[in-house]
């Protein structure tokens, strides 16, 4: 029974590529993967105006990397800001309200005093109330003045494709002069400042496993450091019955590459 058990275990084995370090760690196959990956694209359609970064180079979150020609949408934002921050009509009704808000409380001392007629007091009033409602409109006016301008900015904004994180642009699909369509891939950016080893496992073995455990991970070509379990799949694939594990390390030094061999050793299991 003891040497069917072992065999057994020498099958898993071999299926899974594994390697027994010591009767206490054993190494497991997996390949090394970025931290992040995205391709990034251009949420309307246009025309490349600029490009301001080169394949390989270093870049951080926020940072301008390709823009689309854009004049006419900057002409816009000026000129809904100018629109915006011209107040001119909205303080001539704030004075007049003003002017005549006085001017009816004093037809209402006078009236009390008998020296103003019905009539003068409540074309005062009108006189007042229509002021009134002419500055709410305007107040409102601005409002949607300032809105129409945010709106100008976003739009010019669409124009810039940014950095969503710092990370390594690793690939520029065009080239100056060329059109884009929306959602288009246009840059593909990759976060190398960490990194994941991915591997397959037998359920009964990674049973064993625990999210933020240590690991020692063996990276093809470069020396041994640490990792930490960050994910245990809760599914097991169907096809192949393994469950997927996926290791964390830090790699700010960006020397492990995404794609590499790798074996990770676990420890007691």
């Amino acid at each position: 029974m003891r040497l069917l058990q072992e065999f057994k275990g020498m099958c898993i084995a071999l299926l899974l590529g594994v390697v027994t370090i010591n009767a206490n760690a054993t190494e497991y196959p997996g390949v090394t993967s970025a931290f992040r990956s995205a391709e990034l694209s251009f949420d309307v359609a246009g025309k490349i105006r600029s490009i301001n970064v080169r394949e390989g180079a270093a870049v951080s979150k926020g940072q301008d990397l390709i823009v689309l020609y854009n004049q006419i949408e900057m002409l816009e934002v000026k000129r809904k800001y100018l629109v915006f921050i011209s107040k001119a009509e909205l303080n001539a009704a704030i004075n007049k309200e003003k002017a005549l808000k006085g001017q009816l409380e004093s037809a209402k001392l006078l009236f009390d005093r008998g020296a103003v007629s019905a009539e003068d007091l409540q074309r005062k009033e009108l006189d007042y109330l229509a002021i009134s409602a002419s500055k709410e409109q305007l107040t409102t006016r601005e409002k949607v003045e300032e809105v129409e301008y945010h709106l100008a900015k976003a739009a010019l904004n669409y124009r810039t494709l940014k950095a969503p994180f710092t990370g390594v642009v690793t690939r520029i699909i065009k080239d100056l002069g060329e059109s884009v369509e929306a959602n288009q891939p246009i840059l593909k950016l990759v976060d190398l400042s960490k990194g994941y080893v991915i591997t397959n496992l037998d359920p009964q073995i990674a049973v064993a496993l625990r999210e933020n455990q240590k690991v020692t991970i063996h990276v093809q070509g470069l020396d041994v450091f640490q990792g930490e379990i960050s994910f245990i799949s809760p599914e097991i694939d169907p096809a192949s019955g393994l469950l997927q594990i996926k290791v964390i390390y830090e790699n700010k030094d960006h020397r492990v590459r995404p794609g590499i061999a790798a074996k990770i050793v676990f420890p007691d299991i």
